[in-house]
């Protein structure tokens, strides 16, 4: 019954993603729980290019009967992701993915998403451009590779035309030395405004707050006037009545720590 489950469910990830994919194990939990165990999908030159050791869901069946998907839980442990671009002229290896995706009627026109609790662990992500020459000991954005990946967030609202997120911890180590021990906030948005609340960053030695940052927009206008999706990404916007409001709150920066990403500063403190 178990591998029955698990070659089905096998199959039909590799006809939406049309690539190579395994999964070692499937459960189905209790109170509408999925957990699949050891999961490789391939790019389409046959390498790895998502290894987790454990990704589980649990979905609430009432919610969908209201045209809404309400998910209580989502885990994401021991993952590895490569990434990865030969040269300018070629695509990068996850292209075809946002290419699926990107299709006409691929996503819902209106979207209506919750997640309660996104929980990521031991995870790790690199990106390289193979034309590009690494640079050792300093931050390059053409070889990032991060690693101990943690993340806790919640999607409390996901439509058309509104969004609320709250980023309750994420960290990573990076190869260069540019370690981020804590990155936190709360976003919310809708057609008329945006607003950052709670946004702090937190590296070994430094801090730095901010109070509430408000963007406002009097319109946004792309087609029929409704908030774009992202996959209409090449479609013009116009934006009027942009403004900007925030404040800081004071924080201890020892620029040292920023090192990797800015090798010339010195390593005095900054308040």
């Amino acid at each position: 019954m178990q591998r029955g489950v698990t070659f089905l469910i096998s199959e039909a990830l590799k006809d939406i993603l049309h690539t190579e994919l395994s999964i070692g194990r499937v459960d189905l939990g209790y109170f509408n729980r999925i957990i699949l165990d050891d999961v490789r999908i391939k790019d389409q030159k046959k390498k790895d290019l998502l290894k987790a050791a454990r990704l589980s869901a649990k979905i609430e069946l009432t919610s969908l009967l209201h045209g809404k998907i309400s998910i209580s839980n989502v885990q994401l442990y021991g993952f590895d992701i490569h990434l990865y671009q030969r040269t300018q002229k070629e695509k990068p290896n996850f292209q075809f993915l946002i290419d699926i995706f990107a299709k006409k009627d691929s996503l819902p026109s209106n979207p209506n998403l919750r997640i309660n609790s996104v929980l990521v662990r031991r995870g790790k992500l690199s990106w390289h451009r193979y034309d590009k020459s690494p640079t050792p000991g300093r931050f390059n954005p053409d070889h990032i590779v991060l690693d101990k990946i943690s993340a806790t967030l919640s999607l409390k609202s996901y439509t058309a035309d509104s969004l609320n997120l709250n980023v309750k911890k994420f960290s990573f180590e990076e190869h260069s030395g540019l370690q981020l021990k804590q990155l936190s906030f709360k976003i919310t948005a809708n057609r008329k405004k945006a607003q950052l609340d709670h946004f702090t960053i937190e590296l070994p030695h430094s801090r730095l707050a901010l109070h509430p940052v408000t963007m406002s927009y009097r319109h946004i206008k792309e087609g029929n006037g409704k908030l774009p999706p992202y996959k209409r990404r090449k479609r013009k916007r116009a934006v009027s009545g942009f403004h900007v409001s925030r404040q800081h709150r004071a924080g201890n920066i020892l620029f040292r720590r920023l090192h990797p990403l800015l090798p010339q500063i010195s390593s005095k403190p900054c308040t």
